[in-house]
């Protein structure tokens, strides 16, 4: 070691990888391994999000040889050390996240540590340890699923975090994987201010009390998972059809289901739907990569930052 400990962290939400894991998935690993073998960490954390994908009572089970793939791989030999977090148990509704985290040390990296949350004191990693189920019994981590009264408006879903703390040569810090509320409906998302932009914020505000409670002022700490940040959509409608008003439609049950932006030729510009937003000329989009409308961004309070 000359003196310089290269630190890598990595968050991507998994969901997907697991609906396709003959396509998505091993893509994913490889760009992984790659990225490991170019910058060749001697810490590596891997925050995780929506293990086992979204059907995940079926694909749970899949997790196991997800981690083993990363782990016994060739890039990986040199990692002599490893610490997974896994948070499977989806039958228990009131904690289940599915949050998960992987920690590989190099085997030039040799004073490391791990913060125990029950003993409060520092221990030293010796081997590869894979820890899952609902993580009950595991010290290394605090990990609290959001609370109930979050989502006053939503279905109570696996949103949370779960925060370690290092010690790397003599130095303290802390990771927190983060995953925040996402939009569920584009006609909700509409209303100024977001309610989901609102309860982001509340939970993130959550998030950095109980992590400041735990001793996480003292030190560096890193944020990064799925915060699910979005743009202004209603910014947005407006910067792409300026003065125009919406049609609206409404279901059987008299609930609003569709938006409907049309010019004065009566050609219609914008679709949006609870899961739709059709614009009439979304090459746009692609072009610039989405940098005419990446300013509208829909950022929390400042004050909390």
């Amino acid at each position: 070691m000359d003196g310089h400990v290269r630190v890598m962290l990595v968050t991507s939400n998994v969901g997907s990888a697991f609906e396709e894991p003959d396509g998505v998935q091993q893509i994913w690993l490889c760009e992984l391994l790659e990225a490991v073998r170019q910058g060749s960490p001697h810490f590596l954390a891997v925050h995780l999000q929506e293990l086992g994908g979204k059907n995940y009572e079926t694909t749970m089970k899949e997790v196991r040889q997800f981690v083993r793939s990363i782990r016994d791989s060739d890039v990986m030999r040199k990692y002599d050390r490893m610490l997974a977090l896994l948070d499977e148990d989806f039958q228990n509704k009131q904690t289940f996240t599915a949050l998960g985290c992987l920690f590989f040390i190099h085997k030039s990296l040799g004073d490391i540590q791990l913060w125990s949350f029950r003993e409060h004191t520092f221990e030293t990693i010796f081997d590869k340890t894979v820890i899952g189920g609902s993580l009950s019994d595991s010290p290394f981590h605090h990990k609290v699923k959001f609370p109930v009264d979050f989502f006053p408006e939503f279905k109570w879903s696996r949103k949370g975090f779960l925060h370690t703390k290092w010690q790397l040569c003599g130095r303290v810090m802390n990771l927190v994987n983060v995953h925040l509320f996402h939009d569920a409906s584009n006609l909700t998302a509409l209303k100024c201010p977001s309610p989901y932009c609102l309860n982001r914020q509340r939970a993130l505000e959550h998030v950095l009390k109980l992590v400041t409670e735990e001793g996480g002022e003292s030190c560096p700490t890193f944020y990064f998972g799925d915060f699910n940040f979005r743009l202004d959509l209603q910014k947005v409608v407006k910067h792409l059809c300026g003065h125009l008003s919406p049609q609206w439609s409404r279901n059987g049950s008299g609930e609003v289901c569709e938006a409907v932006y049309r010019n004065e030729g009566s050609d219609r510009v914008l679709r949006i739907a609870e899961k739709c937003f059709q614009y009439k000329n979304s090459s746009q989009f692609l072009s610039d990569s989405g940098k005419e409308v990446t300013a509208i961004t829909c950022y929390m309070d400042n004050n909390i930052l």
